[in-house]
């Protein structure tokens, strides 16, 4: 993929959340089927950076990025409802190789917060 300063974490978010060497240190975090947005913002938040500029400049760093799938309006009217999300943005996605309807059903999730991610989650 030729991902350059990037790390692979594969583990649960509710566990790693407790351990501080993962506190404040990514950029981004990218989810799938992990939950309710809602509960997957919380999660995600003490994980990242301050926001600001990050690697790809069309997507601010501090930024949560999950693919949904199916009907989730009530989470993200739930999401949008946290006190510590700034913006909830849903778009579309295209994944090369896969028929049209696999591409209709997912979208993209894109969660700001509004302030510095919590460095401690315990």
């Amino acid at each position: 993929m030729g991902l350059r300063g990037s790390r692979v974490v594969n583990a649960r978010a509710e566990e790693l959340s407790k351990k501080g060497e993962f506190q404040g240190r990514f950029d981004y975090v990218i989810s799938r089927a992990a939950g309710k947005l809602e509960e997957v913002a919380k999660w995600s938040r003490g994980f990242l950076k301050d926001s600001g500029e990050g690697p790809d400049e069309t997507i601010p760093a501090g930024t949560l990025i999950v693919l949904k799938g199916g009907a989730f309006e009530e989470e993200l009217r739930h999401t949008k409802g946290l006190n510590f999300v700034f913006s909830v943005d849903v778009t579309d996605t295209t994944f090369q190789g896969m028929d049209e309807i696999y591409n209709k059903e997912k979208k993209l999730v894109l969660v700001r917060y509004k302030e510095a991610p919590l460095r401690r989650q315990n």
